[in-house]
């Protein structure tokens, strides 16, 4: 008799896993197109950063943080009165103008 029950309830098991075998490939086919827009999102963001770090507006930002560390320094070279002051100036003024072509 325990058996049978067994059977019975086997039998029972594989019938409701039939019954909600649509919804479950359903489910499963909704996870994989999640996943894979996940990695199609992941693949665009990381590709916009390495962009970002490496492309023409990281070059654009350097040159931007470099002309105003030149500003900086040109302007603090108003304390000093040496012949240095003037090669050094000639240099920042050469670079600052270098940068600004680039943007003309």
């Amino acid at each position: 008799m325990c058996y049978n029950l067994r059977g019975l309830i086997d039998l029972v098991n594989v019938q409701v896993e039939l019954s909600v075998l649509p919804e479950l490939t359903s489910l499963r086919k909704s996870q994989v197109a999640s996943q894979a827009s996940l990695a199609k999102a992941t693949e665009k963001i990381t590709e916009n950063l390495v962009q970002s770090m490496t492309g023409p507006e990281a070059e654009k930002a350097a040159d931007i943080k470099s002309a105003a560390e030149l500003i900086s320094l040109a302007e603090s070279l108003k304390i000093d009165s040496t012949e240095a002051k003037g090669k050094l100036g000639q240099i920042i003024s050469s670079e600052l103008n270098n940068i600004l072509k680039k943007y003309s």
